[in-house]
């Protein structure tokens, strides 16, 4: 692990961070939050789900739960995923862990064995999975999608691929273009992967599965490739992702490797312990839940419509809870445009974060209210830019 790697990889983060205080400082707290996905309502039926786990709360039910969580709760997270995926998982399968964050850490800790061991992320991709790389011990290597179709790039794959490639981490759908990878596509990186003398794992991040929207349908890459790690949100897929719940499922192909248990005893070692027991007791309430797509891909649809009315070129993902376009100005730097968005009143996520410059997303998780109006304030933006 590489300190000064790690740095790297977390200073647009960082510099985002500061940008995001100094404006929301300048605007007396008005700026309009268009970069990070925290919605402004609970789910209907949180409130009462996490009221109604406390309520039936016994004498023990808060005291230590065993590493990877109770095994009534991974039933049910190993059930709920059954039924969508029809797999053949059982519980001994599912690790659960504090968000999706912790599972993603843990496996990459689990994939290392030695120095210069690497793992190929499909970019763009989640903020801090280079840095998570490298504080595991593996170096990052970046396979660049289509720039102009954000689809996968078998040549691009091809050059990242190496003999000391041990994990390929890709998300489904992508986070932040919204792009659905198709079955032809997964099955081609699948039948690439199986021919290396030694397959790595492909780590599967589903976190915004969920966010899949009609006529097109979710396909895990778990359902083509039988070396895979689902990595899933339950907090983002009911959007109160503060709680901290996700989990680990490793397909039952990988079962007799031993890699559940590798993962629980990570859990321990690396000090990410499990979810707390509350949530663990409001598992089976929460997984009744419905995440309301219909709300998040109409509001989808509307940020889009809007951003192309007002002159900004999309990427072509139709999918999750974000939206992605290209800066106004093909060479502009997308921290320019990010801090002129501040300064009019809407703050956007510059694309060097999710490592590819000249892009920016925004969220359509606000109320429509603060939807419309941070859209506006784009809008009037780019009719200033125009002019």
């Amino acid at each position: 692990m590489s300190a000064a790697e790690v740095a790297r990889c977390l200073e647009p983060q960082e510099r985002f961070e500061a940008l995001r205080a100094h404006h929301l400082r300048r605007s007396g707290g008005k700026l309009v939050d268009l970069a990070y996905p925290n919605a402004e309502a609970l789910i209907p039926g949180v409130r009462e789900a996490l009221a109604a786990t406390l309520a039936d709360l016994e004498g023990r039910d808060l005291q230590y739960t065993p590493y990877g969580a109770a095994t009534t709760a991974r039933r049910f997270a190993a059930h709920a995923l059954e039924r969508t995926h029809r797999l053949g998982l059982k519980h001994t399968d599912v690790v659960l862990t504090p968000g999706a964050m912790a599972a993603l850490s843990v496996v990459l800790a689990a994939v290392r064995e030695e120095d210069g061991d690497e793992a190929l992320l499909v970019s763009p991709c989640w903020l801090d999975g280079p840095a998570y790389a490298w504080q595991q011990g593996l170096r990052p290597v970046l396979a660049k999608v289509h720039p102009d179709t954000g689809r996968l790039d078998p040549r691009s794959i091809e050059r990242a691929l190496s003999p000391r490639t041990r994990v390929v981490m890709l998300a489904q759908p992508s986070n932040p273009t919204g792009v659905l990878y198709t079955r032809d596509e997964l099955e081609e990186l699948a039948a690439r992967l199986s021919s290396m003398p030694r397959p790595p794992l492909l780590i599967a991040d589903e976190c915004h599965r969920d966010f899949v929207f009609a006529p097109e349908t979710f396909l895990s890459p778990a359902e083509v490739y039988p070396r895979t790690a689902i990595v899933y949100s339950i907090g983002k897929r009911l959007r109160m992702q503060g709680q901290r719940l996700g989990y680990v499922a490793f397909a039952p192909a990988l079962r007799d490797e031993g890699w559940a248990t590798r993962a629980i005893r990570l859990c321990r070692s690396l000090g990410h312990a499990t979810p707390t027991a509350l949530m663990q007791r409001a598992l089976p309430r929460l997984l009744e839940l419905e995440p309301h797509i219909d709300l998040v891909s109409d509001r989808r649809a509307l940020a889009a419509d809007m951003l192309q009315h007002a002159g900004y070129a999309l990427m072509p993902g139709k999918h999750t809870m974000f939206v992605y376009a290209r800066t106004p100005r093909p060479a502009e730097d997308d921290f320019a445009f990010a801090d002129d968005a501040a300064r009019a009143g809407v703050l956007v996520m510059p694309s060097s974060l999710f490592h590819e410059p000249g892009c920016f997303r925004i969220t359509v998780t606000p109320s429509e209210e603060t939807l419309a109006r941070g859209l506006a304030l784009l809008a009037r933006m780019r009719g200033r830019r125009a002019a």
